[in-house]
């Protein structure tokens, strides 16, 4: 399955979004009733994202300290995950 492009065509509107649209995102396009296990969504998107980002990514949206001064987001064109500074 060619994630990224069914991501990047279902948000065409969006550029960036953040990791709870990204999720939503997936359970959307490949979850059934509007759930997926929790072990299929991690699949998904370590392969979009790769492990270190995925990592990452997670860290940042569930640590308060990281949150507070770093913002994590996933470029629906480019298909990357970035992390910027607030």
């Amino acid at each position: 399955m060619d994630y990224k492009n069914d991501i990047r065509n279902l948000l065409k509107d969006s550029k960036n979004i953040d990791l709870a649209t990204l999720i939503e995102s997936i359970v959307h396009l490949y979850g059934e009733n509007l759930t997926i296990d929790e072990s299929v969504l991690e699949n998904i998107l370590i392969n979009i994202l790769s492990e270190d980002v995925y990592n990452l990514a997670c860290f940042i949206n569930n640590v308060p300290e990281a949150r507070c001064k770093l913002n994590w987001h996933y470029d629906v064109i480019e298909g990357e995950g970035y992390i910027t500074l607030k």
